[in-house]
């Protein structure tokens, strides 16, 4: 805690030069702000799957934060920002509370954005896939930890992230991923597609080395192009193909998928329906865990399907708010439910125009 506090007034020192000096260039600086809240209640029944287990995941996170907006002669818009994010589980003890910094700074201009440091997930143009990043991590983790560069236009979007891990040290090993993501569109059809690189390398008291590589191309169709009182109408098909590899023994895995999903949204009522078929994604899942794969651990299974089914409680530009159940079968045949209650918060889309778009929660729905 005492590194954090003086990581934060160091941050603090810096936005106060910034402040002076730009008042004296006569650049518009401003004071900014933002807030985000989410509570989770996401409750699991997997009694009889293995790659999961029953648990009930209740909590709350806030992040706020806090900086100097500046506005230069380029009509370019740079942000410098410094909190926290505190999670505190339900029912836990003080001991599982965690406190996270969030400290970045974040340039928009033309099409481009920016952002270096502790920066939050929010930014990202489209919410990582399950098998990149599952929901139970995305409650704890509020920032991507390095890097995101991100450009947009009307035909679409891509982005390029670099989230460092773990440092070398006793208690961590050293890890990094970068995922690149891209998206054309040209009326009702796109394509894009996800690529990953994962590494995991040692810590003081290990020796052995992960790779971890993965592409997933797709095409699309949105339907909601031909029948405008729908929101959303989706149908996406993609192929994954995946390396591991375990360095100390040279062991290699290879992974050919295909990979299938549905996005339906009328009024309040939603649907997301994914489809999974090929080798295990994670095959070195049981020696590594999290610490190597970050993805949804269903999606060891070589065939996996995912129905969500929600209802939008309250949604509008900067509450989103919903209840979902969630149906999971594997190749066991088992059918497995999943109850969740996703509200969040976000100040400073409050100051959007009203006609913007409804806010989408981490989980992207």
């Amino acid at each position: 805690m005492n590194k954090l506090l003086r990581n934060i007034i160091i941050v603090g020192m810096l936005i106060t030069e910034a402040v002076f000096y730009c008042a004296f260039a006569q650049t518009k600086v401003s004071f900014a702000y933002d807030t985000d809240f989410l509570l989770y209640f996401d409750n699991r029944e997997y009694d009889r799957t293995p790659p999961q287990r029953s648990q009930t995941i209740f909590g709350v996170r806030l992040a706020p934060e806090i900086g100097v907006q500046i506005a230069d002669s380029t009509e370019s818009v740079h942000k410098l920002m410094a909190g926290v994010s505190y999670n505190q589980p339900f029912g836990a003890s003080w001991g599982a509370i965690t406190v996270k910094p969030t400290i970045y700074y974040r340039i928009e201009t033309k099409g481009f954005d920016i952002n270096l440091g502790f920066v939050p997930y929010r930014y990202l143009k489209e919410t990582l896939p399950e098998y990149l990043l599952s929901d139970s991590i995305s409650y704890y983790n509020a920032n991507i930890q390095g890097a995101l560069f991100q450009y947009e236009s009307e035909k679409g979007f891509a982005s390029l992230m670099a989230d460092w891990r773990g440092m070398y040290s006793k208690e961590t090993r050293e890890a990094f991923r970068v995922i690149a993501t891209g998206q054309y569109k040209y009326k009702w059809f796109y394509t894009g597609g996800y690529a990953m690189l994962n590494h995991l390398a040692n810590s003081t008291q290990t020796n052995c080395v992960y790779d971890d590589i993965m592409i997933n191309p797709y095409v699309g169709v949105d339907l909601s192009y031909f029948t405008p009182p729908i929101e959303v109408f989706n149908i996406r098909l993609g192929y994954i193909g995946g390396y591991q590899r375990e360095r100390s023994t040279e062991t290699i895995f290879f992974t050919h998928a295909f990979n299938a999903e549905l996005s339906f949204r009328w009024r309040f009522l939603g649907l997301k329906q994914s489809f999974y078929y090929g080798n295990s994604l994670y095959p070195l899942y049981e020696k590594q865990k999290t610490t190597l794969n970050m993805g949804d651990p269903w999606y060891q299974s070589k065939l996996y399907s995912r129905t969500d089914l929600f209802i939008y409680l309250y949604n509008n530009r900067f509450v989103n708010c919903y209840f979902s159940f969630n149906l999971h079968v594997n190749e066991s045949g088992n059918v497995n439910c999943q109850q969740q209650l996703i509200a969040q918060f976000n100040l400073g889309k409050v100051f959007e125009k009203k006609d913007s778009p409804r806010f989408r929660s981490l989980l992207g729905k």
